[in-house]
């Protein structure tokens, strides 16, 4: 029996200056190209 495959989501705040808003950016890419959607909420 094969189990359903699920893709891993993660959602993201950031709070904070801009330096942190460019890291949070770097995470975000990094998750993505890992295979994680992003969700909104």
């Amino acid at each position: 029996m094969s189990k359903k495959q699920t893709v891993p989501r993660v959602g993201f705040v950031s709070l904070g200056c801009p330096k942190a808003t460019v890291d949070s950016e770097h995470i975000l890419t990094r998750l993505r190209a890992e295979g994680y959607l992003i969700s909104g909420n």
